[in-house]
């Protein structure tokens, strides 16, 4: 150790324009703080490019690892930059640590600058390692300690006589002191009693409150202002802490043990709010990361509990730093430590970076919570099948997780297989509530609300991911908010070819949005529904196609690889290497959908691999997918099979069929399909693949090639008030209808009649003798001659009735609007709108 005998901000600066590490010893309190501020102050002004780092109230009892791991926090070291540290067992972390901040700092000072990191508390142990962290990268350490410390060798340390300024008598303040600030000022005093803690200002109505409930943040600051004027506490703005010498005059009055109940009392204060709470642990993770490590080292009761359930906190929002420093506490008490692999595991996924999380899970053997999490893992990349089997040993009796259940309903959803998720996913949502997991409700919210959906249910799918959007938002859960958005576009695309203005409306929601969508699999599955609702704004088809498959490749979702191959293919000019370029890339899709364990997602591609112009093999392709949905309960996906063959063979869609897809599916959907003249594709709605609907609609819906249907033609471009319009009208059978392709003699006789219900004429005025026929055919039809009376809105009534019995086969209304004139005079009238009444 080199001393430096003299009491001045010179020698210091001095020694830090030489050396990587310095120490300033000085005695805590208010001279210890201007020492650091004067000599940081230099430093940022001697060179624009440099940069501080404070690493603030560090604990005699805080291992050097965790305080190096903060370093990394604060320095924003990207996850990656941790990969080796992550395997490394508890107690073995400090070398790789060492060296990830070695390589941070280095680059910073590269790329913008050195960065003077200032460490307040600093102990022998821990200086050995910055020592080592810095090395020979530019930047610099300036710590602060006690003038007796001992510290390392080759370590330059000058011992600073700074005037201490007296804070004056507490006593004397408190007659000045409001009770919020007097509760304050002891609260503060008693959590700092043996080591500083700067509190972040967001905390402070926690400890002003003399009952359980928080105070308004107006009173908790008015009392922090209050502590301030009075000289007794330093506020930054965003943090406050007592005067070391005000901490001191309270402190020393107090015994021992009383001290210690009051900074158990405070933490305890402070822990709860996060229970009740917890977006204050992502607002202020290293704050609560230190209250953990401190209770752990000091060995107070419910440390442990309270660890865990950072843990999980920390291990949702990816704070992988953070994780590290707890797993490396608690691994040093002498109670133990929990298993941090899962936890640690599921950091690793949250960061969205090329992480060894198979290698840290592999660790943690087959404690069920980790196997949880290797299914969580499996189904992220897409391996379904994999994850089910993980799954699969994990039990399902009374009283499981619901983590386990939830997940296991979501899986079964991807897979397409909705047997059994429903109770699967109440009870989910019950025992979260049972054990109080904010959290876990909220994703199994949001999973119901992807059940909802598929089955069928947007109106109810949308009602549960918006109320899990809201949680999301309550806990500071920016994953799940991520996910949610995700579903409400999913939501849309499903009703996007019905209801355009509810898609719309979601998509401009979604290009509105400002935050960051974190997760880089939702990014991919968002920018996949963006594009399929062809609101991805792209220069053109190949460039979206290369976007979306570098976004999945890069979250590593073989899922989002086959759902793409198989609903976006790059289009060539050249039609023949068009269908070349799609059948490729639809028997790519499949054979993925078949190795991650998808049947849904197989079977509809082998499906549109059969329903195709120019298609080959199509028996056996669609047999392989009516196969594949019969293995998941899909009835609707076995009849759209069954009506695809008939389309492709030219032959009437079996009866059967169309009534399963008329009891699972709205008539709006229905009414999409687009049929074959003759033999030829069938043209289905994209809900159809996205939903595997249950029956919820009354079979009601009719088929328009199964029918024949009134159509009406104006016949004249000008009508006009008191002059006389012609309208056609025929009885065009469908395409499947017995009648399109009967002969004209077994055609039957039928009559037509029309009757004007606004104020028209209509000739002739009795009914006149048609027979079904094609719209072209002017023999077959029947003519009316329409004078409306006035202009204005009309309304005429046409009814088509079988002549033999005088059945009514169909009633229609028509509507005609009749304006005053042209702009050159002449009148002018809207097509006629035809709106079915009843029929048969």
């Amino acid at each position: 150790m080199s001393d430096v005998p003299l009491a001045g901000d010179e020698e210091l600066w001095a020694a830090l324009e030489s050396q990587p590490v310095v120490v300033a010893g000085v005695a805590p309190g208010r001279g210890r703080d201007a020492v650091a501020d004067r000599l940081t102050d230099r430093w940022l002004s001697a060179d624009r490019s440099a940069t501080v780092r404070w690493l603030d109230h560090v604990s005699a009892l805080e291992p050097p690892v965790v305080t190096l791991l903060r370093l990394l926090d604060l320095l924003s070291a990207a996850p990656g930059r941790l990969a080796d540290a992550v395997t490394a067992p508890p107690g073995r972390l400090l070398g790789p640590v060492v060296d990830a901040c070695a390589r941070e700092l280095a680059e910073q000072a590269e790329r913008a600058g050195p960065v003077l990191v200032v460490v307040d508390g600093a102990r022998s142990p821990l200086l050995h390692a910055l020592q080592r962290a810095v090395g020979t990268t530019g930047c610099r350490v300036l710590a602060l300690v006690g003038p007796g410390e001992t510290l390392p060798s080759r370590v330059i340390r000058a011992d600073v006589s700074e005037p201490t300024a007296a804070a004056g008598p507490v006593a004397g303040a408190r007659e000045r002191m409001s009770p919020e600030a007097a509760r304050l000022c002891d609260a503060l005093a008693a959590l700092t009693a043996s080591d500083d803690l700067w509190l972040p200002d967001g905390l402070i109505r926690y400890l002003t409150s003399g009952t359980g409930t928080p105070d308004d943040d107006a009173v908790a600051f008015g009392a922090a202002a209050l502590l301030q004027d009075l000289g007794l506490l330093q506020y930054t703005g965003a943090a406050v802490r007592l005067h070391r010498d005000v901490v001191t005059d309270i402190v020393d009055g107090l015994p021992g043990e009383e001290t210690r109940h009051g900074a158990t009392e405070v933490v305890d204060r402070l822990t709860r709010a996060a229970r009740y709470s917890p977006a204050l642990v992502g607002e202020h993770p290293t704050t609560y990361l230190l209250l953990a490590v401190r209770s752990l080292c000091a060995g107070s009761p419910g440390a442990e509990d309270f660890a865990a359930y950072l843990a999980g906190e920390l291990a949702h929002r990816g704070r992988v730093p953070h994780l590290l420093a707890l797993r490396e506490a608690a691994a040093g008490t002498a109670g133990g430590h929990p298993a941090y692999a899962a936890f640690l595991g599921l950091a690793l996924r949250r960061c969205g970076e090329n992480m060894p999380v198979g290698e840290v899970l592999a660790a943690g053997g087959d404690d069920p919570a980790v196997v949880l999490q290797r299914a969580q893992a499996s189904r992220e990349r897409g391996m379904l099948a994999d994850a089910e089997l993980l799954l699969a040993r994990l039990p399902l009796e009374r009283g499981t997780n619901g983590w386990v259940l939830h997940t296991k309903a979501g899986v079964s959803c991807d897979r397409g297989d909705l047997r059994g998720v429903g109770p699967l996913l109440r009870r989910a949502v019950e025992a979260h509530q049972v054990a109080g997991d904010l959290r876990g409700e909220a994703w199994a919210m949001l999973e119901y609300g992807r059940w909802c959906l598929l089955r069928g249910d947007p109106d109810q799918a949308e009602k549960r991911v918006t109320a899990a959007q809201t949680m999301f938002l309550d806990i500071d859960d920016a994953f799940g908010r991520d996910w949610a958005d995700v579903e409400l576009l999913h939501i849309a695309l499903v009703l996007s070819e019905t209801d355009v203005l509810v898609a719309e409306e979601t998509i401009s929601s979604a290009r509105a949005a400002r935050h960051i969508t974190r997760d880089p699999r939702a990014a991919a599955w968002r920018d996949l529904y963006l594009a399929m609702l062809g609101a991805l704004r792209m220069s053109h088809r190949r460039s979206t196609v290369a976007h979306l498959r570098q976004g999945f490749a890069f979250a590593g979702d073989m899922l989002g690889l086959a759902w793409l191959d198989r609903e976006f293919v790059i289009d060539p000019r050249d039609g023949r290497a068009a269908d070349i370029v799609a059948l490729n890339a639809r028997l790519r899709a499949a054979d993925v959908f078949a190795r991650i364990g998808c049947p849904h997602g197989e079977a509809w591609a082998l499906f549109r691999l059969a329903n195709r112009p120019h298609g080959t093999r199509r028996a056996e392709l669609l047999d392989r997918a009516r196969d594949l949905f019969d293995s998941i309960g899909d009835e609707a996906g076995k009849a759209w099979v069954d009506v695809c063959r008939a389309a492709l063979d030219g032959a009437a869609p079996p009866s059967a069929a169309l009534r399963e897809l008329s009891r699972r599916y709205p008539p709006a959907v229905l009414a999409l399909i687009e049929w074959p003249q003759g033999r030829g594709p069938l043209g289905i709605p994209r809900a159809a693949r996205l939903t595997v609907p249950e029956p919820r609609h009354e079979d009601l819906f009719r088929f328009p090639t199964l029918e024949s249907r009134i159509r009406l033609t104006l016949l004249d471009d000008s009508p006009a008030a008191d002059r006389v319009s012609r309208i056609a009208l025929h009885l065009v059978p469908g395409v499947h209808h017995p009648w399109s392709s009967a002969p004209v003699d077994a055609l039957p006789w039928l009559s037509a009649h029309a009757v004007p219900v606004t104020a028209a004429d209509v000739q002739p005025e009795h009914s006149v003798t048609i027979r079904p026929s094609p719209p072209g055919d002017p023999d077959a039809g029947a003519e009316f001659r329409f004078t409306p009376l006035r202009p204005g809105h009309h309304r005429i009534r046409f009814t088509v009735t079988y002549q033999e019995t005088g059945t009514v086969l169909q009633e229609v209304e028509t509507e005609i609007d009749i304006a005053d004139s042209l702009g050159d005079g002449r009148p002018s009238a809207t097509a006629p709108l035809v709106e079915p009444l009843r029929g048969r």
